[in-house]
């Protein structure tokens, strides 16, 4: 099974996946064994898998969603 993984502004893409599926900007790293590619192509290759119907585990998307509004209420002043 493939693993999506982030690491440090990356995707990593462990396991093999044919080459028709693997979007071009995923490119083979021999350090650690893997594809790699900038983290702005998750989309894309999670698009892919999900289109070819393969089965892969996503590390990348285990992020903590943020809560929406602001921290601090401030009042206008006068001039505002």
């Amino acid at each position: 099974m493939l693993t999506l993984r982030f690491v440090s502004g990356t995707l990593e893409l462990v396991g093999e996946l044919a080459d028709e599926v693997r979007p071009a900007e995923y490119v083979w790293d021999a350090r650690t064994e893997c594809y790699r590619a900038p983290a702005r192509c998750y989309a894309g290759l999670v698009m892919a898998l999900r289109g070819a119907g393969i089965e892969y585990e996503d590390e990348a998307r285990a992020y903590p969603n943020l809560e929406v509004g602001s921290l601090v209420h401030r009042e206008p002043r006068p001039l505002q």
